[in-house]
């Protein structure tokens, strides 16, 4: 945990790879979102901190301080940036909000969560393993395509979420961010709990 000289600024982080390679890939919907969201607050492009290795820009919203971040190491290694971004900012666990995918949630669904486990995902177990905490907020985002992956071995798993959504699923990935977006700015104009009512099937 920071100190009480933590600043007050919200740091909300989407999950992804970096690189053309992995740009629309289902593993990247965290990044989806925050291009979205960017807009959706009007902030300036998202621009490279080469010391921090990640893509940031900042903004003001509803009198709040936010930062919008997205991490330009590999998944596995989200934690070790976001605590690099925590640390030069002053910010507090509790302010954290970590945008991500989510192979147990079908396409199309959204679950917000608070001090949750990992469910397996290897970016929020970095974030867990770096923070040594899991009491952030997190969005959730379904990525599961609609044919039965239920017994989908972890090798395969790996193969799954670096593959480009089909067009098929576009439209309700649009649908989607949209709607995480949505959810994203209800958070900051009252609080997570109200958003989970609202935005969780």
């Amino acid at each position: 945990m920071l100190s009480e000289t933590s600043s007050n600024y919200i740091l909300i982080v989407g999950l992804g790879n970096p690189g053309l390679k992995y740009q629309n890939t289902r593993h990247n919907a965290g990044f989806l979102v925050m291009d979205k969201l960017a807009l959706k607050l009007n902030t300036e492009p998202f621009k490279l901190n080469k010391t921090l290795k990640a893509d940031i820009t900042k903004t003001n919203f509803k009198d709040q301080k936010i930062i919008l971040a997205k991490p330009n190491e590999y998944m596995n290694n989200s934690g070790i940036t976001i605590k690099r971004i925590m640390h030069y900012f002053k910010i507090d666990p509790k302010n954290l909000w970590v945008v991500q995918d989510e192979f147990a949630l079908p396409l199309g669904k959204l679950r917000i969560v608070k001090n949750s486990s990992d469910a397996g995902h290897n970016g929020i177990k970095s974030i867990v393993a770096e923070l040594k905490t899991q009491d952030f907020i997190r969005f959730r985002i379904g990525i599961k395509p609609d044919e039965n992956v239920s017994t989908v071995k972890n090798e395969d798993l790996e193969i799954l979420v670096l593959k480009d959504f089909t067009t098929a699923e576009k439209p309700i990935l649009e649908k989607s961010i949209l709607t995480t977006v949505a959810a994203i700015i209800t958070t900051l104009e009252s609080d997570y709990k109200k958003a989970m009512n609202i935005y969780n099937d």
